[in-house]
């Protein structure tokens, strides 16, 4: 697995900024940040506020940011009411998933298909992981819910999508 640390991002004035690099090979970096196009580029506190206010009635929030399921990079902003759980999924395909906390505890479990241990990390605001497309995946919210961004390289393709 790659190291969050090839993720950075900025605070200015209220904005996140996020900078992508390191994650592919340059060739696919290329290739992945020309499909990203004009999409988002930052996203202020009011904007996460909204989101997770959506999400405390609702259960899950979703705001897609790419043109369409056929995107090469699919990016969402996604907010958990407080102690939400999503199921864990795997996508049968190659490809990297970034998550990104911006707000409250985003708890990540996630399983290689090659190994029987389940690893679960916490990540708390502006902090970020890396994880293979393939891998199984569960995620959850803290007590006060949490908004993460949510990268995935590859189009939306739900007869790849397995669930436990």
């Amino acid at each position: 697995m790659e190291s969050s640390s090839f993720i950075t991002f900025r605070s200015a004035s209220g904005s996140w900024q996020m900078i992508l690099f390191r994650i592919l090979p340059i060739a696919q970096s290329d290739r992945l940040l020309r499909s990203i196009g004009t999409g988002m580029t930052s996203v202020n506190s009011d904007e996460i506020a909204r989101v997770l206010a959506k999400a405390s009635s609702a259960g899950i929030y979703r705001e897609c940011y790419h043109d369409s399921a056929m995107s090469m990079m699919q990016i969402m902003l996604i907010g958990f009411a407080r102690n939400y759980s999503y199921p864990f999924i795997r996508d049968v395909t190659r490809g990297k998933i970034v998550f990104v906390c911006l707000k409250g505890q985003l708890i990540l479990a996630h399983q290689s298909v090659r190994e029987s241990s389940i690893t679960q990390q916490l990540l708390a605001p502006s902090q970020a992981i890396v994880i293979n497309r393939n891998s199984w995946r569960a995620t959850s919210a803290g007590n006060e819910g949490c908004v993460f961004l949510e990268c995935i390289e590859g189009q939306y393709d739900p007869s790849i999508r397995v669930t436990r």
